[in-house]
């Protein structure tokens, strides 16, 4: 799977191994959905909420949110950094972008910058905002 053709918004599904997450090709006893809350060129940070227990995850800071483009909603829940290669199939992609800088999302937008990202109408006028 195409790194570049997930963002976050977007839902997964991985496969759990007592606790692991594990290959999509791995044995595995669970089947858990989880939102993609970041990317970087090699993979996706997930949102793991409080009711499953994934082993590894880090605790989101306001410091970790910020370097890695984090919604302020998701401080002070956990994450768990995958390759794709670990992702068993895409439940939903969003149709649409967020703002670069206000990290609001705008459905059925699409990136008007020449990084590939998305700044909205505000965002751009006023600067400042």
């Amino acid at each position: 799977m195409a790194v570049a053709s997930l963002k976050p918004g977007d839902t997964i599904v991985c496969h759990l191994k007592e606790g692991r997450i594990v290959s999509s090709y791995a044995a595995f006893d669970d089947s858990q959905d989880f939102q993609i809350i970041a990317t970087d060129p090699s993979g996706y940070y997930l949102y793991i909420p409080d009711h499953i227990f994934v082993a590894g995850t880090i605790k989101i800071d306001s410091y970790t949110a910020r370097s890695l483009g984090i919604r302020p909603q998701f401080i002070d829940c956990n994450m768990f950094y995958i390759e794709g290669t670990r992702i068993v199939s895409v439940r939903s992609q969003l149709d649409g972008c967020l703002c670069a800088r206000c990290n609001e999302f705008f459905p059925m937008a699409e990136p008007n910058q020449e990084d590939g990202t998305m700044l909205c109408f505000l965002c751009r006028t006023y600067r400042w905002r």
